[in-house]
């Protein structure tokens, strides 16, 4: 196990040493797949398909979308805004589509000219549940928030002639970690709030222009 933990982090060392303009000032865009993960320790209320059982959120699949803004000075930091889809089973009985929207301030870790870029962000927005096929007022509505860790990797980049700065087209890897809070007039839970912990993998791409 020490010897495939030395290993990574040689490598990350390699990768991020390499020289390359992993973000440049100005704006990028991206997307990709985004795998929801949801816990909380709330039971179903009694509109529920099993009242009394904790609240389940499985399986499930999704997407998001990424707009963002670098700045020059200072370099480590960043602006995004990361609106994403996914689709659940509640309860293992019906599937709901939650949609959701978060302002990020992105602070990066590494210098701008490394091709591997880590950074942590501070998030907050809204997220909304949908009603499923089932109506028992399921649908719910509140503020998030939480941080994320995540990195990017450029891939490839250019610059044209005379241009002021380089673009490129990087993969990327963030796994936000976030409290959703729901209001929902016990119609979910068995409370007139309900607190979900989130944290959706997400693997895309991002082009900077």
């Amino acid at each position: 196990m020490k010897k495939y933990f030395l290993l990574f982090a040689v490598l990350v060392c390699v990768l991020s040493s390499l020289p390359a303009f992993a973000r440049t000032e100005g704006f990028y865009i991206g997307g990709g797949y985004q795998q929801p993960l949801m816990f909380t320790w709330k039971s179903q209320s009694a509109f529920m398909p099993s009242p009394g059982d904790k609240l389940n959120f499985w399986p499930g699949f999704g997407a998001y979308l990424i707009g963002g803004y670098e700045f020059e000075r200072p370099d480590w930091l960043g602006l995004a805004l990361t609106p994403n889809w996914g689709y659940i089973k509640l309860n293992k009985a019906e599937w709901v589509n939650i949609i959701n929207a978060d302002a990020n301030m992105v602070m990066h870790l590494a210098n701008p000219e490394n091709k591997l870029d880590p950074f942590i962000s501070l998030l907050a927005g809204f997220t909304y549940m949908m009603e499923g096929k089932i109506k028992n007022e399921s649908a719910s509505v509140g503020p998030d928030f939480g941080a994320s860790f995540g990195f990017r990797y450029t891939i490839s980049e250019y610059a044209r002639a005379g241009a002021s700065h380089v673009k490129n087209l990087s993969f990327m890897a963030e796994v936000p970690v976030k409290v959703i809070l729901f209001v929902n007039d016990y119609d979910l839970s068995n409370s007139n709030m309900t607190p979900i912990i989130s944290i959706p993998v997400r693997v895309g791409m991002t082009y900077t222009f």
